[in-house]
């Protein structure tokens, strides 16, 4: 059932977006620009800590029964043995960087990393000890006056080569500025997202999902395209459109899963199920579209452009998902 076009204020409100970096530059620019920020967060957690390593053997464990996760932006790397490498086996700065780097770690895990250390550590930190950890190097009250055995427990639990404040105080610098560059790319894909969103609201969905429903999914999976494109492989371009084809499939699975169940409600995507926002704008959950089934929605929406006939499909069980047009010629052939 078609309905009629409804205003969308998430639409007129991201219209108003201005980019922060004028011009138009390369993926591999975007990319190495943000991967420095991320390096520069990372690195003193890499020498000084065995914080990214825990993190990192955390992640191997929960990719291991996750499959169809990947941890890193090239599913051909060896990622259990690299991360072996890194935690295992006594090696100089520059070769713990080096192993990092040919890591190619999803950029949504880099920051998972950083933040999970700002939050936990920096606030046990505080607790033992009589440093606040927010406050700039140099202000009264950043620098560190021991509270006892509690604080050098919390140092060796770590394994710390150099005073946990100043590596927590370099992650802080540098978190916030690879966080910020990223929004600035996304700044300029925000009208593609626009457009693609209004597009396939008209065009695909046929008005019957909210066109803020469709912005949100398409910024959202902006983000993890973002998170995901290794330059080496196609220009950002490319990258966030096949997201889109993604986050395009998940909305019309579930709107026709509503039709089956007769129910016409909204789809599920408010903002009590929402993690972050892009200016303002309730993003989707990781579970809600980000979830184990991605790789899937990439493999079906790659396999029904090879198989267009559909019996290869079939045969292998794949699921089937049908745009407006497809479901009412189906329709119009029933008995």
């Amino acid at each position: 059932m078609t309905t009629d076009y409804r205003h969308s204020n998430t639409f007129a409100s991201l219209k108003g977006v201005r980019e922060t970096l004028n011009g138009n530059h390369s993926t591999v620019q975007y990319m190495r620009i943000l991967d420095a920020y991320l390096t520069a967060a990372i690195e003193p957690l890499l020498l000084r800590t065995n914080y990214a390593d825990n993190k990192l053997c955390e992640l191997l464990a929960w990719s291991t029964h996750n499959s169809r996760r990947k941890i890193t932006m090239d599913k051909s790397i060896d990622h259990p043995g690299i991360i072996y490498d890194i935690v295992s086996r006594p090696v100089d700065d520059t070769r713990r960087l080096l192993l990092w780097k040919s890591l190619k770690v999803d950029r949504g895990v880099a920051f998972y990393i950083l933040d999970s250390f700002l939050h936990d550590v920096g606030e046990k930190y505080e607790s033992v000890s009589n440093c606040d950890v927010s406050k700039p190097a140099g202000t009264i009250g950043s620098t560190l006056s021991f509270n006892g055995y509690a604080a050098q427990k919390l140092e060796a639990e770590y394994e710390c080569v150099a005073p946990l404040i100043g590596t927590h105080k370099q992650v802080a610098f540098w978190e916030p500025k690879a966080r910020a560059f990223k929004r600035v790319i996304i700044e300029k894909y925000v009208r593609f997202c626009l457009m693609t969103a209004q597009r396939d609201y008209t065009g695909f969905f046929a008005h019957e999902v909210e066109l803020d429903d469709i912005i949100q999914a398409y910024l959202f999976m902006a983000s993890r395209a973002i998170d995901r494109c290794d330059a080496d492989q196609g220009a950002l371009t490319s990258h966030i459109t096949n997201w889109f084809l993604t986050a395009r499939n998940k909305l019309n699975i579930e709107r026709q899963n509503r039709h089956k169940e007769d129910q016409f409600g909204d789809l599920s995507l408010n903002s009590s199920d929402t993690e972050t926002s892009v200016w303002g704008v309730p993003s989707l959950s990781v579970d809600d579209v980000a979830s184990a089934s991605e790789e899937t929605q990439h493999l079906y929406t790659i396999a029904k452009q090879a198989d267009q006939e559909g019996l290869g499909r079939y045969l292998a069980g794949f699921e089937e998902s049908l745009s407006p047009s497809e479901v009412n010629l189906l329709k119009s052939l029933a008995v």
